[in-house]
């Protein structure tokens, strides 16, 4: 069973009509994961949507899948490894909450998708986010809890009925939604060599979208959520997918430093050249565009062709220098 893309109603309807409907799915779900009483609050509606839950039993946070074409599977599938997770002291994750029939997501019909809603409930993330002005030290925390989830990974097996999908290519099964333009087509043909050529090795579970929104700071220790992008991949390929969002940030470069620093090791000494290297960041790139063109909540869309934009000029410049540059915007027109 897997879930759907929404039909084209749910595009047409505007953010608050968008938001209004899920909060309804979130309340029928909620009451599945036993949870009565309860206050929601909205935390984001993009690429998926998030309501806070406060209850007199705790803080939750209620992922439902909207825009992800994960399958059930593939959603227990990182369910199961965020529990592990849950019990390493390497690393703080938010710890899944279970229905009250002992399941790990809640389906839920909706009129407007073809298939039904994945709905996740998890502990609420502590700290507090870190969003603008990041304290160049973060890079360090990243490549700390980075290297200990493939760690982790390189042991974990996953339960019956539960699966990851593998990165089999840069865009991770995206069909092509930008221009064929040179700007975009080179980078690709560039990183998926680059991807044929660091994909010999067994795979392994990957979050695979470590930034700067799916991390929150607490007194010095860094607490990881947001696993829904997690596949079977290679561990320098995941760096390269969280550099392309950590390189947005104004010291980018020295955050990038201490990255490396602590995760105890750089592409070389996994036999990946620099060269490979950015041309999966430009991959990132890429698959980021791709599944700009394809969402249907309203604010994202509203915002595509200017992130398309963005993205094209970042390429452009990546392929005269050889550097993927987050930083960069084209001139006003």
């Amino acid at each position: 069973m897997s879930t759907s893309s929404p039909s084209l109603g749910f595009s047409e309807l505007s953010h608050a009509m968008q938001v209004a409907h899920l909060r309804k799915v979130a309340r029928q779900a909620l009451v599945q994961f036993g949870l009565s009483q309860f206050t929601l609050t909205l935390v984001q509606h993009a690429y998926n949507t998030t309501f806070k839950v406060a209850t007199p039993h705790g803080v939750f946070a209620l992922r439902i899948n909207v825009n992800s074409d994960r399958t059930v599977e593939q959603v227990r599938g990182e369910v199961a490894w965020v529990e592990v997770l849950s019990r390493d002291p390497g690393v703080s994750v938010p710890s899944p909450h279970q229905t009250l029939e002992g399941e790990p997501l809640v389906l839920i019909e909706s009129p407007y998708f073809p298939g039904p809603l994945v709905v996740v409930l998890y502990e609420w993330a502590l700290g507090r986010h870190v969003h603008r002005n990041p304290p160049s030290k973060i890079g360090f925390l990243i490549g700390q809890t980075m290297v200990r989830l493939h760690q982790s990974a390189s042991t974990f097996e996953f339960p019956d009925g539960a699966s990851r999908p593998l990165m089999e290519s840069v865009l991770e099964g995206l069909e092509w939604q930008v221009p064929e333009t040179d700007a975009f087509c080179r980078p690709y043909q560039l990183a998926t060599e680059a991807l044929a050529r660091h994909s010999t090795a067994s795979p392994r579970i990957t979050h695979f979208d470590i930034h700067l929104g799916n991390i929150k700071l607490e007194k010095g220790q860094l607490h990881l959520f947001d696993f829904d992008d997690c596949v079977l991949a290679w561990p320098m390929i995941d760096a390269a997918q969280s550099m392309f969002y950590l390189r947005h940030s104004t010291n980018g470069r020295e955050i990038e430093r201490r990255f490396w620093k602590g995760y105890g090791s750089v592409p070389q000494d996994h036999g990946m050249s620099i060269a490979d290297f950015e041309a999966l960041v430009a991959g990132r790139a890429l698959l980021f565009a791709n599944h700009f063109m394809a969402v249907v909540t309203s604010t994202l869309a509203a915002r595509a062709q200017k992130a398309i934009q963005r993205v094209e000029f970042q390429l452009k410049s990546y392929l005269d220098t050889g550097y993927y540059d987050s930083q960069l915007k084209p001139p006003e027109t």
